[in-house]
């Protein structure tokens, strides 16, 4: 999990909440790293239900608001500063980004503590 706090902005920082993962202290091999997508999400139309998403497994599942699609166990953060469950926001399924891809990312957000954070599973 990764933690972020945000200011009244809306601009976020990392937060001292989070570990900060080995591998970025490590140099990463140039040949191997891959570019990030260059595709736009944009808003589509709106979603029945916000259980919709259960049904978008092959995409299409990127959404704010509604009820998470979880690929595996769920996984709803408690706020490490009040431990209190943290607010669904939205997700991103990876092959919405336009390429092939596998897998989604989560966010949360505590609006008493102002911070959030972000999970990402695979099958």
């Amino acid at each position: 999990m990764i933690f972020s706090e945000l200011d009244g902005a809306g601009r976020c920082r990392w937060s001292d909440h989070s570990a900060r993962p080995a591998l970025l202290d490590a140099a990463p091999d140039p040949d191997t790293v891959e570019p990030l997508p260059r595709a736009q999400l944009i808003l589509g139309e709106r979603r029945r239900s916000p259980f919709v998403a259960l049904e978008m497994l092959d995409g299409g599942g990127s959404q704010v608001g509604g009820h998470p699609l979880w690929l595996s166990d769920a996984e709803y953060p408690e706020c490490p500063s009040c431990s209190q469950p943290m607010a669904f926001v939205a997700q991103v399924q990876t092959s919405d980004l336009g390429e092939p891809a596998e897998g989604v990312w989560y966010a949360f957000v505590c609006f008493d503590c102002s911070i959030a954070a972000s999970s990402y599973q695979q099958t």
